[in-house]
């Protein structure tokens, strides 16, 4: 089956990447590219009135053209928040068409296909990397093709390799620390979770993932290997079964407002401090974003934090709510470390109005759903 909306938002992507590639100012490629993700947002949006087929898995034609629209939110926040260097949001729109893609087209073969594409894409010759990354994408084809018990197990850990499930996770914090963040959201925004078999040890690998990452991020003094936990963090509670569409966006915000603050200062210890009057606009949307991925009360996160606990077993259920409280502390402490505590002398700016008009639009979403959660449910 191939979904017509979806398939639309990957065609705004891909001519986005072409349009991008060609403007050599790089101010005026940062506006093309808040325009091709604000096009993207709004053909995702008219896709979710439109009739679609029934679709085989997971996600239903519905939900398909929601998580477009939560991709391509993901994708407004990177082209409004990150430096235009390089062939960087080029590359970024071009992973946001092959996340999209993977909810137009509903073969498992040509998912898998997608998710190895976007590893090649990625990929600039970091060996860690390669080393996890490429076996995991085998892992995920091979899986896929192959019937029965045998291609669950495949599926399974090519799902905890690809989304950097405990002990498969060195390569993820090295990359979040030396990959433009821009590309690191766009990698992450892909729903792996259309081929992740429904096991029973995978949710529990899940679960104490999402544990051993949460205190990892606590325990960080760095502001961007904090981020890299919390996102691990984020991605083994999509695979415990929380919503991947709450969780692409929180992550997605968290990620880019790390990235935001790293190119204003030259530190990101929390030892060093900010200047919340400085940035108060920053500040909050980190807190927003962070507390949302914790399932902070009246934020999107809430419901799902909320709901995932009684959808697992006992003990599963116990491990997510430590979690995801752990996650809380984390994004706290991550929010006085990095804008509280000292005044700034350098005139370090707040978010430029590009910038607030993305965080604006994302945090409102994650609001809206947070106050009417019953939202998330008529659109999955």
């Amino acid at each position: 089956m191939i979904a017509l909306g979806p398939l639309a938002v990957v065609l705004v992507w891909l001519v986005g990447a072409v349009v991008v590639g060609r403007v050599v100012d790089p101010r005026q490629a940062r506006r093309a590219a808040t325009w091709t993700a604000s096009v993207a947002v709004g053909v995702s949006a008219v896709a979710m009135a439109l009739p679609e087929a029934p679709l085989a898995g997971p996600v239903s034609a519905g939900a398909g053209a929601v998580g477009c629209l939560v991709i391509s939110l993901a994708g407004l926040l990177v082209a409004a928040m990150s430096p235009v260097e390089g062939a960087a949001p080029v590359l970024a729109a071009r992973l946001f068409a092959v996340a999209c893609g993977l909810l137009a087209f509903r073969y498992a073969v040509v998912e898998a296909a997608l998710l190895a594409l976007g590893t090649y894409l990625v990929w600039s010759g970091d060996r860690l990397f390669a080393r996890y990354q490429f076996p995991g994408a085998l892992l995920l084809i091979i899986g896929a093709v192959l019937p029965g018990p045998v291609g669950t197990v495949l599926l399974a850990a090519g799902v905890v390799v690809r989304m950097a499930a405990f002990p498969a996770h060195a390569w993820f914090p090295r990359f979040v620390d030396r990959t433009p963040m821009g590309v690191v959201v766009a990698y992450q925004a892909a729903p792996v979770v259309l081929l992740e078999p429904s096991t029973v040890v995978l949710t529990a690998i899940g679960a104490v993932t999402a544990l051993t990452a949460a205190v990892f991020a606590a325990a960080s003094d760095d502001g961007r290997r904090g981020l890299a936990y919390l996102l691990i963090t984020a991605n083994a509670l999509v695979i415990t079964g929380a919503s991947w569409l709450v969780g692409t966006l929180a992550a997605a915000g968290l990620a880019m407002t790390v990235g935001a603050l790293a190119a204003r200062r030259e530190s990101l210890s929390v030892h060093d401090g900010g200047d919340f009057a400085a940035t108060p606009r920053l500040a909050v949307a980190y807190l927003v974003f962070g507390l949302s991925l914790a399932g902070f009360p009246l934020l999107a996160g809430f419901a799902e934090g909320h709901h995932l606990p009684h959808a697992v077993a006992t003990p599963i259920a116990v491990v997510v709510v430590i979690a995801l409280s752990v996650a809380g502390i984390a994004v706290l402490r991550g929010f006085l470390g990095l804008f509280t505590r000292r005044r700034v002398v350098d005139g370090e700016r707040d978010l430029t109005p590009l910038e607030n008009y993305a965080v604006v639009v994302t945090m409102a979403v994650l609001v809206v759903v947070g106050l009417a959660p019953g939202l998330l449910s008529l659109v999955t």
